[in-house]
């Protein structure tokens, strides 16, 4: 029953093709609509409700489907016999097998505050940017980060009407900034600093980290989310989730006493006190129907101005990826163990978040960040309206892409292989002499890329109108 009943899309497009009647559309879609549900089985067991609002908001908007997909894009480069175009690079093992990001797309790199805090400050707080999310950390080609990088960049260009030319443009600097960064930290004279001054690095990233200032010095996240009562800092609880399913719930017993256990577990800093627990919902898209603890915390002291806030969430392994069949397990013994081990060695600096640490419970496994307005990503639907009504130019955007490329090559120049090698002697005999022709090929795929994402993103919604909010998945219980 499970094949026949998982395979059902499949099974209708062929018969379909058996009458005249189907297309490769059609074919697609089944294979769309399956792989899909492949990738969400591990929410199939929760509230449908949850699975339910991340496809919701996967069809409302191509990025946050973009963000919902990368284990389609991973499927699609692993098939034999997938029509693509073929790469001039990877021509080594080992860059096949290369610690990388795993999604690097625009909002998933964004401002960290190195070291304690988030109090507030009389000067100018120091921001690193970092990648945010490595969940989807592994090892496997590094021209994967790349071309993610990239069909984040492309999706939401193509969002604020950006030409073809105008896409273009900006991937090219993306790619150009990239090699020559590599180039750069191979022979000891890297630009990029990771540390990040608002008024230096163009319109763009200021957009990011003035919001992150302003906001991470006057506590906006503390004070919009909990409150001081007799008892303590408290969260401030919905009544119910929005329309959209975004949301901070009280918790039912079972969810208290996950709590509690993780949280017993959690390795804080002396004094370590929690004042309060709630759930959180809404938050992200590939992991939106995971399970997000928030905590108001303290050190002992009395009054409320030592109060903090964390997140617990919990953390799925990233699919596999292609052109390699090895998960490197002398590396990680764990999915936690992997997601802090990653962002310690990708970051610039370990203590980027001093509170990133990972606690298990049972076969799930929570990971633990700091919960701050100076942790920021960027926003797609903030870029996207700066270019619509002329806020950012063309040069802007290129200068923005310049920052992005620079950083995700110190990224991969502070990387590993899965031999325990360092990442860029292998990168750099990856390109030696063949720059120019790398972003050429880069710049070809990424238009590529975008094109099928907008195709499977129209396919994804008519599979929803065809087989219902679940993608027919609901008939595998």
């Amino acid at each position: 029953m499970w094949r026949v009943v998982r395979l059902l899309p499949v099974v209708i497009a062929l018969a379909g093709c058996a009458q005249g009647e189907s297309s490769a559309d059609d074919l697609r879609q089944a294979w769309l609509t399956d792989a899909l549900v492949d990738d969400n089985l591990v929410w199939l067991s929760r509230d449908h409700a949850l699975l339910q609002a991340k496809y919701a908001a996967m069809a409302a908007d191509p990025y946050d489907y973009m963000r919902g997909t990368a284990g389609v894009f991973l499927r699609d480069q692993a098939r034999p016999g997938t029509a693509r175009a073929p790469t001039a690079f990877l021509t080594a093992p080992e860059t096949t097998a290369v610690l990388i990001v795993g999604d690097p797309h625009p909002e998933n790199v964004g401002t960290l505050r190195p070291g304690e805090g988030p109090g507030p400050t009389d000067a100018a707080p120091v921001l690193l940017l970092e990648v945010n999310d490595l969940d989807g950390a592994s090892f496997g080609p590094y021209t994967i980060d790349v071309r993610r990088a990239l069909l984040g960049l492309q999706t939401l260009l193509v969002a604020a009407s950006c030409s073809a030319d105008c896409r273009g443009s900006v991937s090219g600097a993306w790619v150009e900034a990239y090699v020559d960064e590599l180039a750069a930290i191979s022979t000891g004279a890297p630009t990029w600093r990771p540390g990040v001054i608002l008024g230096q690095h163009g319109a763009a990233l200021d957009l990011l980290l003035s919001d992150a200032i302003t906001e991470g010095t006057s506590r906006e996240r503390r004070g919009e989310t909990t409150e001081v009562t007799p008892d303590g800092r408290r969260f401030r609880l919905d009544a119910a989730l929005d329309p959209l399913g975004n949301g901070i719930l009280g918790l039912t017993p079972a969810e208290r006493a996950q709590a509690d256990r993780l949280l017993d577990a959690v390795p804080g800093p002396p004094g370590f006190r929690v004042l309060d627990v709630a759930r959180r919902y809404g938050s992200g898209i590939a992991s939106m129907p995971a399970i997000r603890y928030v905590v108001a915390w303290d050190r002992g002291d009395p009054g409320p101005d030592d109060d903090e806030l964390l997140q617990l969430r919990e953390v799925v392994d990233p699919p596999a990826m292609p052109g390699i069949h090895a998960p490197a397990p002398a590396w990680f013994d764990t999915g936690g163990d992997r997601v802090v081990h990653a962002s310690h060695l990708l970051w610039s600096r370990p203590e980027a978040d001093v509170r990133l640490a990972a606690v298990p419970d049972g076969a799930a496994t929570f990971k633990v960040l700091t919960w701050s307005s100076f942790h920021a990503p960027h926003r797609h639907d903030v870029l996207v309206r700066e270019i619509d009504n002329g806020g950012l130019t063309l040069d802007d955007l290129r200068t923005w892409a310049d920052v992005l490329g620079r950083q995700l090559a110190a990224v991969h120049g502070r990387s590993v292989t899965a031999s325990g090698a360092p990442a860029l002697g292998v990168l750099m005999d990856d390109l030696s002499g063949r720059q120019d022709a790398f972003v050429a090929e880069r710049v070809r795929d990424a238009e590529a890329d975008v094109d099928a994402l907008l195709r499977d993103h129209a396919l994804f919604n008519a599979a929803l109108q065809d087989h219902g909010p679940l993608l027919g998945a609901e008939r595998l219980r």
